[in-house]
């Protein structure tokens, strides 16, 4: 992943938890997003942002509780499916729209691979 994208996909996870209102205690998303970072990778904290979405619980504790359980299993576990991320992602803003857009225009079998991981 460059470093483009690790930065894309903070920045869209920080956007989500805004846009959302998730509940983030007495921290912003950004400082939240940047402890996270010193045990998850980028793309981890975007998916967990989404999957909390997903799950209906918007609190940054959740995203958290979500980073905890993958870390265990060792690699992101998903459930929800690339229509709804496409659907959430329409309410980032334009700028940080990029990643999703690049997931949108892979290849066919790459959006195969994706789904198949997300639905896991």
């Amino acid at each position: 992943m460059t470093e483009l994208t690790q930065d894309l996909s903070l920045a869209q996870a920080c956007s989500l938890m805004d846009s959302y209102a998730f509940d983030l205690g007495r921290d912003d998303a950004d400082k939240l997003v940047g402890c996270w970072l010193d045990l998850y990778q980028p793309n981890w904290i975007r998916l967990a942002t989404i999957e909390a979405l997903y799950l209906g619980r918007y609190k940054a504790i959740s995203v958290e509780h979500i980073l905890n359980v993958w870390l265990r299993l060792g690699t992101p576990n998903p459930h929800f499916t690339y229509e709804f991320e496409r659907l959430i992602c329409r309410k980032l803003p334009k700028h940080l729209s990029d990643l999703s857009d690049l997931t949108a225009s892979a290849s066919k079998s790459e959006r195969e691979n994706y789904s198949r991981v997300v639905s896991l």
